[in-house]
């Protein structure tokens, strides 16, 4: 399983949120090291309680990985966490930035009499890819995108 991969499983995660999942990755360091824990180990970390360690230490029942990875390359979006330099800098200074983000330039499907591309973003969360369309003046840049 790569980073991103454990990224977004972790993300899956319900009760796991930016907040919780900062202190996770403060006690054991990397996104795979979290979902590979004993529930033992993850109660060691704060702000991590009986129902959340039992949620982490067994996401493979409940987190459908394999299926939100072919939703994303599905939608043709490619995968940033927090320490992808094409993250967005003014996200990664709020207090709870999402751990995952997709970024990617295709047609705007929602206005096709527009000629110009259009900036996407996806946010994955609770097995869904949730997409934004962002105005292409510079912000697409965040994503990596062309201008």
């Amino acid at each position: 399983m790569t980073e991103h991969e454990a990224f977004i499983a972790l993300n899956l995660i319900e009760g796991v949120g930016p907040v919780r999942a900062r202190s996770l990755l403060e006690h054991f360091g990397e996104a795979s090291k979290i979902l590979s824990a004993s529930r033992a180990e993850l109660l060691r970390v704060q702000n991590i309680g009986d129902d959340i360690a039992e949620k982490i230490s067994n996401w493979e029942r409940t987190v459908d990985l394999a299926g939100e990875l072919k939703r994303i390359a599905d939608f043709g979006c490619h995968v940033l966490i927090q320490s992808d330099e094409p993250y967005p800098p003014s996200l990664r200074e709020i207090y709870d930035p999402p751990l995952v983000l997709d970024g990617t330039i295709c047609k705007n499907a929602y206005f096709p009499h527009e000629e110009r591309a259009s900036a996407k973003a996806c946010i994955t969360q609770s097995g869904f890819v949730y997409s934004f369309l962002i105005a292409t003046s510079g912000v697409g840049n965040e994503f990596g995108a062309p201008a």
